[in-house]
């Protein structure tokens, strides 16, 4: 039986910490769970847009242990995200999975230029669009620009599949044994009790614009396959 997805058009946001580890940071096996995952849904109808961080590669808060000032770190955080994005595109292609990567700042080497009318096109051939990057300027996450690109594809929703976490809670539960799971939230009382689903800056952005956020957890394969097909699977986030 085929099931008519939940989700006809969204946003994957990715984070880098869950593509790698601290021993291996680019792990093969974590990458190809990731495009398997990308190839599912697309085969369901489902319209893709993958964005990655960089995490797994290199992290804001090595900047001083690397001499380097606050644009320096982010440009290097940005270009680490060209080289999962680019890791992604291969993967991806080697499953017959058409895909494009756009880019910007530091890592627009790694594909074509961003411009949200060649992302439409490419969207409306149902081939998956990677952006790399981020906004391409230092002081933005990768949780900005993925909602800026569910704004300019006119996705339904962004899904994020999040490192540590298999969706919101009240307080951290790594580091809180009492933390309560949230399965829903509007984006103003997360924003009200800084719940940390994405920067306070991208939330804001997501709640005014209408955008829905999924948050799944990274380390299931089929997080986000099952919350395309409907199933009771991480939390939403409701702009509200």
């Amino acid at each position: 039986m085929t099931i008519a997805p939940r989700y006809r058009r969204l946003v994957l946001k990715v984070s880098g910490e869950s593509l790698g580890s601290r021993d291996a940071p680019l792990d093969p096996e974590r990458m190809g769970e990731v495009a398997q995952s990308v190839a599912a849904i697309r085969a369901m109808g489902v319209v893709v847009t993958l964005i990655v961080g960089g995490g797994n590669i290199y992290r804001g808060a090595q900047a001083t242990r690397w001499h380097l000032d606050r644009p320096q770190a982010d440009a290097v955080g940005m270009a680490a995200t060209a080289v999962n994005a680019l890791l992604l595109d291969g993967m991806l292609d080697t499953m017959g999975v058409p895909a494009h990567i756009f880019a910007r700042g530091p890592a627009s080497g790694s594909g074509n230029l961003y411009h949200r009318e060649e992302v439409r096109s490419v969207l409306a051939r149902n081939e998956v669009v990677i952006l790399a990057g981020g906004m391409g300027v230092s002081g933005f996450s990768t949780d900005v620009p993925a909602v800026h690109a569910a704004i300019d594809t006119m996705a339904d929703v962004i899904v994020m599949a999040k490192h540590g976490v298999d969706g919101v809670y009240e307080k951290d539960p790594r580091r809180h044994s009492d933390a309560r799971f949230l399965p829903s939230v509007t984006a103003s009382e997360a924003l009200r009790r800084n719940l940390r689903i994405m920067d306070a800056s991208a939330l804001t952005l997501a709640r005014d614009h209408g955008k829905t956020i999924h948050v799944v957890g990274a380390a299931d394969p089929n997080a986000v396959k099952y919350a395309v097909e409907g199933k009771e699977i991480g939390s939403i986030v409701q702009p509200l």
